[in-house]
């Protein structure tokens, strides 16, 4: 069993700021599912009624700071542990993990292209260093992987600058 009394409330913030990605992706398959942004299929592939993604945009920023501002109000006023959770959502977000768990949450592989993701710069920068011209569900984990690193470094060095 886990002893909950040795992780730090910095990394239970960390923690919940991926969660926040999980909630994201859950959203997402929720709001696919219901039909008012276009069928299903489209809505897989991008292909989703106009204004949507400005949307889903702002609500997910709003999702994300939630954590990070609770965090700074409520237990400890140090702005760079703030940003380093915000971060730790947004970059995980921005490099594809809720991408990859909208087809994980719900059993189904993640398609050999994406090619509706090429739109987003960190994860076609990635496809690009890779050599293809699309989004794969390689590059795709390659991106995830890579913003996990970057995720790592930088709330370690931003927590260790207080």
């Amino acid at each position: 069993m886990i002893d909950l009394k040795h992780i730090s409330k910095f990394r239970t913030a960390l923690l919940l700021a991926l969660l926040m990605v999980v909630a994201v992706a859950f959203f997402d398959i929720k709001s696919a599912q219901s039909g008012v942004f276009g069928s299903f299929e489209s809505y897989t592939t991008g292909n989703y009624t106009s204004g949507w993604w400005g949307l889903f945009y702002l609500g997910v920023m709003f999702v994300f700071a939630i954590i990070p501002l609770s965090y700074y109000f409520f237990y400890k006023k140090d702005k760079t542990d703030a940003i380093a959770i915000f971060l730790t959502s947004y970059v995980m977000w921005m490099f594809g993990l809720a991408d990859a768990l909208y087809f994980w949450l719900q059993a189904v592989k993640i398609p050999s292209e994406l090619p509706w993701l090429v739109n987003n710069t960190a994860i076609m920068k990635v496809s690009s260093l890779l050599g293809l011209s699309t989004v794969t569900n390689l590059s795709l984990i390659v991106s995830i992987l890579i913003g996990g690193l970057i995720v790592f470094f930088s709330t370690k060095y931003l927590h260790k600058i207080n």
